[in-house]
């Protein structure tokens, strides 16, 4: 029995031996001029506000061992992971390790095209480094690149245009400016005597008819339900009738600002003031 069964196990050995020689190097620090090039992070995220065109991610690639000399590493794009569109961020694929150096900068800049607070991701993979005994760090780097809509009054002063109309009934779809052939449009400033941060000065732009009166004093209320409050009761709107608006809100991402509820005895009414 002996002499079938140490054949055999030699020949285990032997089918060992030739897997082993054949699977792919491995980083593991043994040899001491062996480089390993990796992303610093796995993950990061570009928040872009948004009344900002963009925003910046300073990020590095490392290495494992230092060079007499500059060192380039490549990367690129996981298109298979990456959600983002190429209007939506901006690199360099090359990256230096300056000489002496453990690591160099990778400066991503996210863009606001077409982005929300949804946001997109920017997936990272290292191609090469240009070392005669280098490794590849097999992991990637994915950028979140995401719009913010933190609430700053600032963000309302401006001018806004001006949508209204009635949303059923006999005089719907057409608003005040189709019934007295006129335009409008409005500017907010900040109200000098706030101080709450929340509130605004409107009055109507130059060459434009009245909708609010000249020096209506507007308050975003930064509760949850986000109500809009006007400063001298229901808005007197174009002359006409005080709005008894029923409902109000506003966004941060679009700027705008937005009421609805029956105008008189006209039918149920909306107008929204949106940043231009």
């Amino acid at each position: 029995m002996k002499k079938i069964i140490i054949p055999f196990l030699l020949v285990l050995t032997l089918v060992f031996q030739s897997c082993d020689e054949t699977q792919s190097p491995i980083y593991d620090g043994s040899e001491p001029l062996q480089t390993l090039a990796y992303f610093a992070e796995s993950s990061a995220q570009i928040a872009i506000e948004v009344t900002n065109p963009s925003g910046v991610y300073n990020g590095r690639v490392n290495v494992s061992s230092m060079s007499a000399s500059d060192r380039t590493v490549v990367v690129s794009i996981v298109t298979a992971s990456t959600t983002a569109t190429s209007n939506q961020y901006s690199f360099s694929t090359s990256v230096t390790i300056p000489a002496n150096s453990w690591g160099g900068d990778l400066v991503i800049t996210g863009l606001q095209d077409g982005l929300d607070t949804f946001g997109v991701d920017l997936v990272l993979q290292i191609d090469s480094i240009t070392d005669d005994n280098s490794v590849i760090s097999g992991s990637t780097l994915t950028v979140e690149i995401i719009q913010t809509c933190p609430f700053t009054i600032a963000n309302y002063v401006g001018t806004f245009a001006v949508s209204e109309g009635f949303t059923s009934g006999v005089n719907a779809p057409n608003g005040l400016s189709f019934f007295f052939s006129e335009v409008y449009q409005v500017e907010l400033a900040l109200d000098p005597s706030d101080t709450t941060g929340q509130s605004l000065i409107l009055t109507n732009s130059a060459g434009f008819n009245e909708y609010i009166p000249d020096g209506t004093v507007i308050t975003l209320d930064e509760a949850d339900t986000k109500e809009v409050i006007f400063g001298a009761g229901d808005p007197l709107l174009a002359g006409f009738r005080n709005y008894a608006y029923t409902g109000s809100s506003y966004d941060t991402c679009k700027l705008d600002i937005q009421c609805t509820g029956p105008l008189a005895t006209f039918g149920p009414y909306q107008f929204t003031l949106t940043k231009i």
